[in-house]
């Protein structure tokens, strides 16, 4: 029955899917701002939303596929940025200190977001426990990580080291979860978080 009124209110109203699916986009990131990824639910939505559950279901089966729509442009946009950011600084910075440059930068990211990739993460737990270390955002940081290793050992940086098996360690390093533990659990702020990361990755390995 209540396909049939969901359809039939998308018939007389004229929306398109598209609007439907901007007002859920919308309803969420207030919702998620006010309260809190954690404590938000597709009921919640729905009913801010003024659409009916069957019409929010049809669109995104739980809350972790909503946070995968919201950050999927945002995403790009920050890989992007990163791009943007080795072509400008490859003339004037050091291999390590445009490393240092990447792992601040993905600490920002991560900051703002890292509640809604957590809830994505425990949304597909099983598959991301197998999956995570081929997801291509992780294959891309792996790509510009390893590069500048690479590069910084070519230049003398630093000595010879596993590049494959420190990009890995890096990257999982700053993992949201684990960023979001060290925050809320340990309690650190993202600069000590980012100076501790710098520590271990980048000075201890210099000559």
């Amino acid at each position: 029955m209540t396909e049939i009124q969901d359809n039939s209110k998308t018939l007389k109203s004229g929306k398109k899917p598209v609007d439907y699916q901007n007002r859920i986009i919308n309803v969420s990131v207030q919702l998620f701002k006010e309260q809190g990824v954690e404590h938000v639910t597709m009921h919640q939505i729905a009913k801010v939303a003024e659409i009916g559950q069957a019409t929010l279901y049809r669109r995104y089966s739980n809350i972790g596929e909503i946070c995968m729509a919201i950050l999927s442009n945002n995403t790009q946009d920050f890989l992007k940025e990163l791009d943007e950011f080795l072509l400008s600084s490859n003339q004037d910075q050091s291999p390590l200190a445009q490393l240092s440059s990447i792992i601040e930068k993905i600490a920002d990211y991560i900051d703002g977001k890292a509640t809604m990739l957590v809830v994505i993460k425990n949304e597909y737990s099983r598959e991301l426990q197998l999956l995570q270390f081929n997801h291509p955002v992780f294959l891309y940081l792996h790509e510009i990580i390893s590069g500048l290793y690479s590069k910084s050992i070519q230049q003398q940086e630093i000595g010879k080291l596993n590049v494959t098996l420190t990009t890995h360690s890096l990257v999982a390093a700053l993992s949201p979860d684990l960023f979001l533990y060290q925050q809320q659990t340990l309690g650190f702020c993202k600069e000590e978080i980012i100076a501790s990361v710098r520590q271990i990755y980048i000075e201890s390995l210099k000559k």
